[in-house]
């Protein structure tokens, strides 16, 4: 009878550590999913912001905005400058913005990526539009 009872208690203590183990990761999974999809919600804000920029620029002065060519990086500010683009909003974001023309339509493609790296992986929110001179 004596052997029973530790049996017993070891099966029980093992499937409290089977239950408290699954408890934790899930935990675990749940907040490293709740990061990334705050991370990547905030990338999206910046990504419309930056396309913002552009159509405001656009807007304002057409000869400027047509000077844009290539990638470009666009800070939290909304200063432009070209180069790498490294973690230029909060230290944690880049955002940066390609400029392709379409000399036919007189057209832009706006491409803007915002990128961030959490742990060994890199991701990446994209949005593109088609800016034209329309006034």
């Amino acid at each position: 009878m004596k052997g029973q009872s530790i049996i017993e208690i070891i099966i029980v203590f093992g499937i409290a550590f089977l239950l408290l183990a699954g408890l934790v990761t899930g935990v675990t999974l749940s907040i490293k999913n709740v990061q990334f999809a705050r991370n990547k919600s905030q990338a999206v804000k910046y990504a419309q912001e930056g396309l913002e920029i552009a159509r405001s620029l656009r807007d304002q002065d057409w000869t400027s905005f047509t000077a844009k060519t290539g990638i470009l990086c666009l800070n939290k500010a909304g200063s432009w400058s070209s180069g790498s683009c490294v973690k230029n909003i909060d230290n944690f974001f880049t955002r940066s913005v390609d400029f392709k023309w379409n000399v036919t339509f007189d057209q832009a493609e706006v491409t803007v990526i915002v990128s961030w790296t959490e742990g060994n992986l890199t991701h990446q929110s994209q949005l593109v539009s088609y800016l034209t001179k329309w006034r």
